[in-house]
């Protein structure tokens, strides 16, 4: 999948892969007119998310080619990628995920995005999508989901995304930033 920003960081175009992506994904309503012309941070709600973010299109903006492995787990699958943003010309900035691996497994319902969520929320790390359970930290998604009960009928929480304190200094180092510590954010109270 690939998509362009502007100066600006407003997507100019994605490719044909966007919409195939997102209705895979079950965000159908993501369709090349509703995001053309927006911001790339106007999808981006937490800020330790939105500063990697910025560290990595003004890494690229420098000329360097800007290379981050993510996941981007279904409910159904294991799903590895690597992130590469390059210069596309004098002021665009081509974004292109490219799928690594995919891996089944058990139906993980903690990563579901339909039915009934819990007024209580967790933070999942938009990189490595470990989430954050209270007392015990960051966890892989299976582990989680027992911590939080999930697996046994409880209503499960509802997911913010956020940067585990493992990976916002290692994005922020692959974009220039060796000097960044702990996610700005720290652990969720």
């Amino acid at each position: 999948m690939r998509y362009w920003l502007d100066s600006l960081d407003r997507i100019v175009a994605v490719d044909t892969d966007w919409r195939v992506f997102a209705v895979e994904n079950g965000a159908e309503e993501l369709t090349e007119e509703s995001v053309v012309g927006r911001s790339v941070f106007s999808f981006i709600a937490d800020e330790s998310v939105r500063h990697l973010w910025a560290l990595l299109l003004r890494r690229a903006r420098q000329g360097v080619v800007v290379q981050v492995p993510i996941r981007c787990d279904s409910p159904d699958d294991f799903r590895a990628l690597e992130l590469v943003v390059t210069m596309d010309g004098p002021d665009l900035l081509l974004v292109t995920t490219s799928m690594l691996f995919v891996v089944p497994r058990p139906s993980v319902r903690l990563l579901r995005k339909v039915g009934p969520r819990s007024t209580s929320s967790v933070r999942i790390c938009s990189w490595c999508k470990r989430i954050e359970v209270p007392v015990r930290g960051w966890c892989e998604v299976e582990e989680a989901a027992v911590l939080l009960e999930v697996l046994t009928g409880a209503t499960p929480p509802d997911l913010e995304q956020g940067s585990c304190l493992d990976c916002y200094p290692s994005i922020a180092a692959r974009a220039g930033d060796a000097e960044a510590g702990p996610s700005p954010a720290g652990p969720k109270a």
